[in-house]
């Protein structure tokens, strides 16, 4: 998943938000219109509309506010999986320095003529590495 895909998904529901917005004003000016010959029956309807879309409009906040949430924890998530895997991918490439510039020792000594116990003794590593070093080598 790609932060695309997320931002599509909060784009929709904006929109979505943005559409109630506009329904919620277009009931509204009805009511307006209605209000011209306003009697307490009348008045007591418009009140119980207006609670309904209050209501209505609180269970939408709460659920854009949860998806929201989820989708922030989905971001975290994606950012923690990046940092861990460019830090695998530092260590990879660290590691991979090191056995170049060790091989590249390897082989500079054994060119001076060190035997492979010598050059296991100066570069601090077992004579088995130096012969599979000096193998790859050849």
């Amino acid at each position: 998943m790609n932060y695309s895909f997320v931002l599509i998904i909060a784009f929709v529901l904006l929109l979505v938000l943005f559409i109630m917005n506009i329904s919620f004003s277009i009931r509204l000016k009805k009511l307006e219109k209605r209000m011209l010959s306003v009697s307490y029956d009348d008045i007591r309807i418009i009140v119980d509309e207006l609670k309904s879309l209050l209501i209505e409009s609180e269970r939408v906040s709460e659920e854009l506010s949860g998806q929201i949430r989820e989708k922030e924890e989905m971001l975290e998530n994606l950012v923690d999986l990046t940092e861990a895997k460019l830090n695998r991918l530092e260590k990879i490439t660290v590691s991979s320095d090191k056995e170049l510039s060790l091989k590249e020792q390897i082989a500079a000594l054994h060119r001076q003529g060190y035997n492979s116990s010598q050059i296991a003794k100066e570069l601090n590593i077992s004579i088995a590495e130096v012969n599979l070093a000096i193998k790859l080598i050849k």
